[in-house]
C-alpha cells in the first residue's frame, strides 16, 4: 500500500488512471512469484508421492469438524473477515473522497496491515499463556471498538482514521489468532489441515460477500452505515467468542 502514491505516478505516466498503478506494479510482481514458483516445481519433480496412507483416518477431523466449539470458531472467523473486509473495502474510497492523496491512503493501508500481521507473534503467544478463547474475545471487542470508531471519527482527520483503522487490524489479529487456534485444537492432532482449510473457506466467503455488500450498504448510507453493520456483526462475535472456550 505504501506504493499506492509512487504507483499512481507511474500509471499516469505510461497513459494509465493514477488508481491503475498498484495493478501495474503488481502484475510483474505475480509473473516473477510465478517463474519462482515453476522452477521450486521443477525441483521438487522427483520426489516421492505421498502414500495411500497419508488419506488414513479421514473421518475423524471430518466428524470433529461437526463439534459445537468448532461451529462457533468459525463463527468467529467470518464475522472477523466480515468486519475487517467491509470496512477496508471502503476506507480508502471514503478517505480519497474526502481530500486524502494517494500516499496518505496507501499509508493508513499499510498501518492497518500492520496492525493485522505484525502483532503475530504476540498474539500466538498470548494464545498459550492465556488460553486462545480469551484472545479471541480481545480481539471481537477490539473490533467492535474500530467499527463504532470508525462510524463517528471525523472524515477529513487523518490522526483519528489512521488510528481506527490500525486498531482494525489488530482486532482482527487477535481474533484470527485466538479462534484459529481453538479450531485447530478441536480435531486430532495429526489431521489439522481440514481444519484449517474450513476456517479459510469461511473467512474467504465472507469477505467475498461483505466487500461487495459493503459497497452496497455505503451507496445508501455512507461510510458510516458500513462501520454500524460492522458494530452489529462485531457484536454478534462477541457472543460467538464468549463461548469458544
Amino acid at each position: 500500500p505504501t506504493l499506492l502514491g509512487p504507483g499512481g505516478t507511474l500509471a499516469a505516466a505510461i497513459g494509465l488512471p493514477a488508481v491503475a498503478g498498484l495493478y501495474v506494479l503488481a502484475a510483474p510482481c505475480f509473473l516473477v512469484a510465478s517463474a519462482m514458483l515453476a522452477a521450486r516445481r521443477r525441483g521438487d519433480a522427483g520426489s516421492a508421492a505421498p502414500g495411500a496412507g497419508a488419506t488414513a483416518g479421514a473421518d475423524a477431523p471430518r466428524a470433529a469438524l461437526g463439534r459445537r466449539p468448532v461451529h462457533r470458531s468459525l463463527a468467529t472467523l467470518g464475522a472477523a473477515s466480515a468486519v475487517m473486509v467491509g470496512i477496508m473495502a471502503i476506507a480508502p474510497v471514503w478517505m480519497e473522497d474526502h481530500g486524502h492523496g494517494f500516499g496518505l491512503v496507501g499509508s493508513a493501508v499499510s498501518l492497518h496491515v500492520l496492525g493485522m500481521f505484525g502483532l503475530s507473534p504476540l498474539t500466538g503467544w498470548l494464545a498459550d499463556r492465556v488460553g486462545a478463547g480469551t484472545v479471541a474475545r480481545a480481539g471481537v471487542l477490539v473490533l467492535l471498538a474500530a467499527a463504532a470508531a470508525g462510524a463517528v471519527v471525523p472524515a477529513g482527520d487523518a490522526v483519528p482514521t489512521m488510528g481506527f483503522l490500525l486498531l482494525l487490524g489488530v482486532g482482527w489479529n487477535a481474533a484470527v489468532v485466538g479462534a484459529s487456534a481453538m479450531l485447530t485444537a478441536a480435531v486430532p492432532a495429526d489431521h489439522p489441515a481440514r481444519a484449517e482449510g474450513a476456517g479459510e473457506v469461511t473467512m474467504g466467503l465472507a469477505a467475498a460477500l461483505c466487500g461487495p455488500g459493503a459497497g452496497l450498504v455505503a451507496s445508501h448510507g455512507g461510510f458510516a452505515a458500513v462501520c454500524a453493520a460492522a458494530v452489529v456483526v462485531s457484536a454478534l462475535a462477541v457472543a460467538a467468542s464468549g463461548r469458544i472456550d
